[in-house]
């Protein structure tokens, strides 16, 4: 049986390199932090391929505003992954007796396990 393999640590974040537009346009999401002597250390984690752009009102292009809400999403997820296992280690909905719990909390609780297995692989 192999063993589940861990993501990228964050922070991540969105870098987008208008410099290789012509040959393809890429949106990349990254991983990395400054180094005490203030230079960035980056690591790619994805990168979205851009089929789509549009143009501002002077002209210049732009990426579609729905690949950059997707990389927004993306770039979130370490943290959002974080935040779920905090909230749900803190819950008093997790502290409670199943047969004391609101309905609605009981499916919210479902939804954020499944979240945070569906990210880190769990069975």
């Amino acid at each position: 049986m192999s063993e589940i393999a861990e993501h990228t640590p964050g922070p991540w974040s969105i870098q987008q390199d208008q410099s290789e537009w012509d040959e393809g346009r890429i949106v990349q999401i990254v991983s990395g932090d400054y180094t005490s002597r203030g230079i960035r250390f980056i690591s790619p984690v994805c990168q979205i391929e851009v089929t789509s752009w549009e143009q501002d009102e002077d002209g210049n292009e732009t990426v579609d505003p729905a690949i950059m809400a997707d990389a927004r999403l993306i770039a979130a997820a370490p943290d959002l992954l974080e935040a779920l296992k905090a909230m749900l280690a803190h819950s008093c909905v997790a502290d409670a007796d199943p047969e004391d719990k609101d309905p609605e909390d009981h499916d919210a609780e479902r939804k954020a396990l499944v979240a945070i297995a569906k990210a880190t692989g769990a069975p």
